[in-house]
């Protein structure tokens, strides 16, 4: 039972996590469902080459524009959401991969095509992938549970098990 208890205050701790980084292209949508996945790759392939200022093939820390907290927090997330070959960049491929994964994950008949449907229903379909990765990099031993010291790590225990969060009493 403890581990249930356990998971399941994970899971909503996840849920309310900042950072989840979500690419959008512009279009009819501003989610960045419209139109084809050609399409789709195409748009963050341009998407990309806007960020990359110096054109070297990556996105650093120096290329995003913003203050310097900013601009350290945004790159912060996007290398936890991209950076697959862990160089603390982001090269196009990973980026237009990510873009990639995103509309295959959504394209849930696998038409090549972003329906309606699928559209709306696409902010519940990443979100549950995002809680999914989130408790599987949290799960340091792959046992299917997060001990305590696996939670905590996460980095969103206040440290004070007696504060109150707000609408708890």
């Amino acid at each position: 039972m403890q581990h249930i208890k356990t998971l399941l205050a994970a899971v909503l701790m996840l849920a309310l996590m900042p950072g989840a980084h979500a690419l959008t292209f512009g279009g009819k949508h501003k989610d960045g469902f419209d139109g084809t996945r050609a399409e789709v790759i195409e748009k963050a392939a341009k998407h990309f080459d806007r960020l990359d200022d110096n054109s070297d093939g990556k996105i650093e820390l120096t290329e995003l524009r913003g203050n310097d907290e900013k601009r350290a927090a945004k790159f912060q997330r996007m290398v936890r959401a991209l950076d697959d070959n862990g160089d603390g960049a982001i090269t196009e491929q990973e980026y237009v991969a990510h873009a990639t994964e995103r509309f295959d994950l959504v394209d849930t008949d696998k038409s090549g095509d972003i329906s309606e449907q699928e559209r709306q229903a696409a902010p519940q379909i990443l979100h549950a992938e995002r809680l999914k990765r989130s408790f599987e990099d949290a799960d340091q031993n792959k046992d299917g549970v997060l001990s305590w010291d696996e939670y905590s790590n996460l980095g969103i225990y206040s440290g004070n098990p007696h504060r109150r969060h707000r609408g708890h009493h």
